[in-house]
């Protein structure tokens, strides 16, 4: 008995955490569209209607939202495109990450760099 508890935990030992990468934890939207203020409004109230997200930084004058998830919540790109659509606007680009909201604002401070 003993023996196979051996193998069991051993065999655990190579599935262990250094295997798991964890989802990313934030994506960075840029918005098309996104000029004011009342514009920024309803792109936050549509993420604030999404379970499992956290933290909503919009900043209209960069045209940028960064939404922060709970634990392993994350969002499709599909599900991001239908919410902005929904909300009237288009995205640019999406960006995932494992950084905090608060670490991805200032990185994005000037917003996104265009070609």
């Amino acid at each position: 008995m003993s023996w196979i508890t051996s193998l069991v935990l051993s065999s655990l030992l190579w599935v262990g955490p250094s295997s798991f990468t964890p989802p990313p934890t934030s994506v960075v939207i840029d918005i098309r569209g996104m000029v004011c203020a009342f514009c920024a409004s309803s792109i936050e109230e549509k993420f604030k209607e999404v379970k499992g997200v956290q933290k909503i930084l919009v900043d209209f004058k960069t045209r940028v939202v960064i939404v922060g998830f709970e634990g392993d919540v994350t969002m499709s790109d599909q599900e991001i495109n239908a919410l902005i659509l929904d909300a009237g606007y288009t995205q640019r680009q999406i960006i995932r990450s494992e950084e905090s909201p608060e670490a991805l604002q200032k990185k994005y401070a000037q917003g996104f760099k265009t070609p």
